[in-house]
């Protein structure tokens, strides 16, 4: 099966042109299949089955008539994963933020979590197996050219009104280059911590 770009003939006859034209309805069968329901049910035909895209190297510009557009780059030059970005008439946004998944013994003393690129914002979830009050740990950061700087969110405890915190994250003079630092707080030390940290471009 293959494309015909002259379709249908004109040098050929009504019988030599069936063939030709049949190849290009199955080759546009075959490869719209491939991100379209296309012939299925009326449910489902003319609706996406997934969305492929190819990269781009800049923000797309917008069309006169057109009011917003997906497309997938680099979030940076330094943070080089490729995501999905929006852009409309007054803004352009990352839709999707990159991730990093680990995990990470927590001692009472600083120690690397994991490095995020330059000039990137984003959250962290830390969590244990061992279920308690103090077995989760939420946080957020930034960073610039040469440091990270990270910050962790107090909770309240169910009865208690003081604030606390399981996990503490280094910034200030406890930041350490591009590496989110971190250390217990109230919670045991040398506990195993999963970590899931999301993070956009600035």
């Amino acid at each position: 099966m293959a494309w015909n770009t002259v379709c249908p003939d004109g040098t050929k006859t009504v019988k030599a042109n069936n063939p030709i034209i049949q190849d290009n309805i199955d080759y546009i069968k075959t490869t719209m299949v491939k991100d379209h329901y296309w012939d299925e049910s009326a449910n489902l035909d003319g609706r996406h089955r997934q969305v492929s895209y190819q990269a781009s190297t800049a923000d797309n510009a917008l069309g006169s008539d057109v009011a917003g557009n997906h497309y997938i780059r680099k979030v940076s030059a330094t943070a080089t994963r490729q995501e999905l970005f929006f852009r409309n008439s007054s803004t352009i946004y990352q839709v999707t933020p990159s991730l990093l998944t680990g995990t990470k013994s927590v001692s009472s003393s600083y120690v690397n979590l994991v490095a995020v690129p330059e000039n990137v914002y984003g959250e962290i979830f830390m969590y244990t197996t061992v279920l308690g009050k103090l077995s989760v740990c939420t946080g957020f950061f930034r960073s610039n050219g040469t440091a990270v700087e990270a910050w962790a969110v107090t909770a309240l405890i169910q009865g208690n009104g003081s604030g606390v915190s399981a996990l503490r994250f280094g910034n200030g003079s406890e930041a350490s280059a591009l590496n989110i630092q971190v250390q217990t707080k109230d919670a045991s030390t040398g506990l195993t911590w999963n970590y899931i940290v999301t993070y956009r471009g600035l």
